[in-house]
């Protein structure tokens, strides 16, 4: 599997700003692979996401945490397509897969840290460098 440094999102809990890693991930044209990593709380979250535009993506979200280990399947039909390209950052394909893999990373991060605000920012760029790989 080829992997690829993405911007990092900027990611504050409680006010403070954490420091936070994501990597892309693909083993062909339908799969998708996000991975972030907190290291200061010890927490990862590795989402994974197969689709074509003639089916329904599917996702696994692999949660990993100094408390727990636990795998989240959400339910299909609701992801946008694994192996699409989008015209506008975050619209559609794999940039709308990393806003899904970034909720998710927002209520993991609120879950295990009992925080009452927790904030993910991405930047555009991002979004525009996900869609050329």
């Amino acid at each position: 599997m080829q992997r690829h440094q993405l911007p990092a999102p900027e990611v504050t809990i409680d006010g403070e700003r954490a420091r936070v890693s994501t990597q892309l991930g693909y083993a062909g044209a339908y799969s998708v692979t996000l991975s972030t990593t907190l290291p200061a709380i010890g927490l990862e979250l590795h989402s994974t996401y197969l689709g074509h535009e003639a089916t329904p993506t599917l996702a696994a979200h692999l949660t990993l945490t100094p408390e727990h280990l636990r795998t989240t399947l959400p339910d299909r039909g609701e992801l946008p397509v694994a192996g699409a390209k989008a015209c506008r950052p975050g619209a559609r394909g794999r940039g709308a897969l990393l806003l899904d893999h970034l909720a998710e990373l927002r209520s993991l991060i609120a879950q295990s840290t009992g925080a009452h605000d927790v904030r993910v920012d991405i930047a555009d760029a991002a979004l525009r460098e996900l869609e050329l790989h």
